[in-house]
């Protein structure tokens, strides 16, 4: 959509709101009175937001007054719901009207008999009207997958959807709209589909809503019900035969349905409840909300599909997978070649340089810490400040396995975690910036794992390690002295512009050639770190 419209729809919707609210100057007034007589859009845009705020208006308390006002039901509706003392959700029950007598303000009584007339005298002026009803740009495919349209009316990413534009058929895949009040809206075919000055019309389908708090009040209209949104994250299901259900998982959302009196009735569903309305029976029904079934997020470079899924298993990266259980056991990276391979290597030593991992998309590198000269740990030339001086040598490779924390459970109790296998001295770090590809676009991102020896180290008295975590060369988390059979818990917000996670194990300073159980051993004897567990979370 051009600046210019985008300005315009923006003051208009400044106008309307000020004139709701009673704060228009007679200069605005006549501005607005000039954009309605000179644009049908401006008109009809004015008629579905002051219907939205007529829902949507629950500030006024009833106090001090003694005007009497018989409203239209919806509005006596979202009236009846603010009044009402809470009680206990009923799980089956009827949409219901009531009729009740309500008190507002003299102001109040005016706005509303103004606003009133206004529509009337709007809704007859465009049925007089005979200028063309333009189409307006409100919303772009910024991402699709696996996508198959209607040969007659077949999109692209980047494709501009207009209103009054008919209905748009995807028989397959998933596509990506994002609204131009930042609202982003992910549907999933089969599904038929068309959007409007206030949201969209889905026919049939099922959708995944993120709604920023400039598109509050953005509503999905189905065959019987619409969905009003009051600043939420939200999913709906709907058929052509009138059954449609909603999963609310963030804030709340306004839910009004025709009732079989050819009128309106509404009410609020909540975070982390959903609801399955039947317009046959004029039903609603509590059902359970289901996170995984709903596309909440994908990425057509990666072909990454997410179902309700809010976190991406490192370990999983480690083993060549995607961080969605892709990888492959008991696999990893040589931490001197940077090449895939398998666990066993027995005692390696090297130098301490960075080696790029260029097999894998997620992983920007390995090493080997010595302490001696400067730590590289990234492409991007971070460096390890805080690296103590190590033997410099390893055992085994980098690697993902399923290995158990606590060493007292028995061989058929222990639970396994997903792990990255970390044996001293060894650091891998990884490429966020291709890593946030995998995640949702909104929410806070936290590191979070358990680091532990493992289970069954050769001489359990010599373990004794020191694990590290960094975020682009910058400490965030150490403990030292780690020993066997205990654990401790990691969890690292990371910032928009981190780049670069490291994760690092080091012998815990031991001497060489000592002396355990009357046995010589290296520094590195039984220093099997693990990192269990190891997610980034959105929250």
């Amino acid at each position: 959509m051009p600046d210019n419209v985008k300005n315009k729809y923006e003051q208009l919707k400044q106008l309307i709101q000020g004139m709701l609210t009673g704060n228009l100057t007679d200069k605005e007034f006549q501005e607005l009175d000039r954009m309605m007589s000179e644009d049908p859009e401006c008109l009809k845009y004015y008629i579905e937001y002051t219907t939205i705020w007529a829902l949507l208006d629950e500030t006024e308390c009833l106090a001090n007054t003694t005007n009497l006002l018989e409203h239209n039901t919806l509005l006596k509706q979202v009236w009846e719901e603010k009044s009402a003392s809470p009680t206990q959700p009923q799980f089956i029950t009827k949409f219901e009207q009531k009729k009740h007598s309500y008190l507002f303000s003299k102001r109040k009584v005016i706005s509303i008999l103004l606003s009133a007339a206004a529509v009337i005298f709007i809704v007859l002026f465009i049925k007089l009207s005979t200028q063309k009803s333009y189409k307006v740009e409100i919303a772009t495919i910024v991402d699709q997958v696996n996508t198959q349209w209607d040969p007659e009316t077949p999109l692209e990413i980047g494709s501009h959807l207009e209103t009054n534009e008919m209905l748009l058929s995807l028989a397959k895949g998933v596509v990506k709209l994002q609204f131009n009040d930042n609202v982003d809206v992910l549907i999933e075919g089969p599904a038929a589909f068309k959007i409007d000055q206030t949201g969209l019309f889905l026919e049939h389908g099922s959708l995944y809503c993120r709604v920023s708090k400039s598109g509050l009040g953005f509503t999905v209209k189905t065959i019987s019900v619409q969905y009003v949104d009051l600043g939420t994250v939200f999913g709906i299901k709907s058929d052509v035969k009138g059954v449609s259900e909603l999963h609310v998982f963030k804030g709340k959302v306004r839910v009004i349905a025709d009732s079989e009196e050819d009128s309106k009735t509404s009410r609020i569903i909540k975070e982390n409840n959903a609801i399955q309305y039947d317009a046959n029976k004029n039903l609603v029904a509590a059902i359970p909300i289901e996170q995984k079934g709903f596309v909440s997020h994908f990425d057509s470079r990666t072909e990454v599909i997410l179902r309700g899924q809010n976190y991406i298993d490192l370990a999983d990266i480690v083993g060549g997978g995607n961080g969605l259980g892709t990888g492959t056991d008991q696999t990893g990276i040589n931490p001197i070649s940077g090449r895939p391979s398998g666990l066993i290597a027995g005692t390696q030593r090297s130098t301490n340089n960075y080696r790029l991992v260029s097999s894998n998309l997620y992983i920007d590198g390995v090493f080997i810490p010595n302490g001696i000269t400067k730590q590289i740990i990234s492409s991007q030339g971070n460096v390890f400040k805080e690296c103590p001086v190590t033997s410099g040598s390893c055992f085994n490779n980098i690697g993902y396995g399923m290995r158990s924390i606590n060493s007292n459970q028995t061989q058929e109790s222990r639970e396994l975690f997903p792990s990255i296998l970390l044996h001293a001295n060894t650091g891998i770090t990884f490429n966020l910036e291709a890593i946030r590809r995998l995640m949702p676009e909104t929410g806070t991102i936290h590191f979070r794992s358990q680091i532990a020896i493992e289970r069954n180290p050769f001489r359990p008295k010599s373990s004794n390690a020191d694990f590290w975590v960094l975020l682009d060369g910058k400490l965030k988390f150490k403990k030292t002295q780690v020993k066997h059979n205990s654990s401790y818990t990691v969890n690292v917000e990371l910032l928009e512009n981190d780049r670069f996670l490291t994760l690092i194990v080091t012998d815990g300073g031991d001497p060489e050639n000592r002396i355990v159980d009357g046995k010589s051993v290296p520094a590195i004897d039984s220093d099997w770190g693990m990192f269990a567990e190891p997610v980034l979370v959105t929250e």
